[in-house]
């Protein structure tokens, strides 16, 4: 009967052994399968040593850094997640703090023209307010999301 072979070097790491019969899809027990699987599932450098063995072609760096690319995507979708969640509560609850100490919800007829008037120059006001406000909101997010690194450390 066959000894079983190691799956693991004392490292840690796969042997070669287990990597060969991956890649041959030999017959190992379903425990043995899950095992290697996992530890894939984590580890760059067996995961890299697996994919080599697998295609027996060069794999080419890419030309140019893709992560400072990466990071100004996210940081862009970060900032339209942010606008598109709180620009509108905010500007509904601006609107009805405005509408309420304009006295809209106590309008008396009399008073119709005078406050057309009224209105019209709060709006104006207020849309140079809002934009101010959410300048310095994204400023403040642009200053967070700098201060965050999404680069990954090359460890080898």
């Amino acid at each position: 009967m066959n000894t079983p072979q190691k799956l693991f070097e004392e490292d840690g790491h796969l042997t070669i052994y287990a990597l060969e019969a991956l890649v041959r899809d030999e017959p190992l027990d379903e425990l043995s399968r899950l095992e290697i699987s996992e530890h894939l599932a984590f580890c760059d450098q067996c995961v890299d040593r697996y994919t080599a063995m697998l295609t027996e072609e060069v794999l080419l760096p890419p030309e140019e850094p893709m992560a400072s690319s990466v990071i100004k995507r996210l940081r862009q979708k970060a900032r339209r997640a942010f606008r598109s969640r709180y620009t509108s509560a905010v500007a509904a609850a601006c609107l009805t703090l405005i509408f309420w100490n304009l006295g809209i919800f106590q309008v008396e007829p009399s008073q119709n023209g005078k406050f057309a008037e009224y209105l019209y120059q709060s709006v104006d006001s207020f849309h140079e307010k809002t934009t101010a406000f959410t300048d310095r909101v994204t400023q403040g997010l642009d200053q967070i999301l700098n201060q965050f690194t999404f680069e990954r450390s090359l460890k080898k």
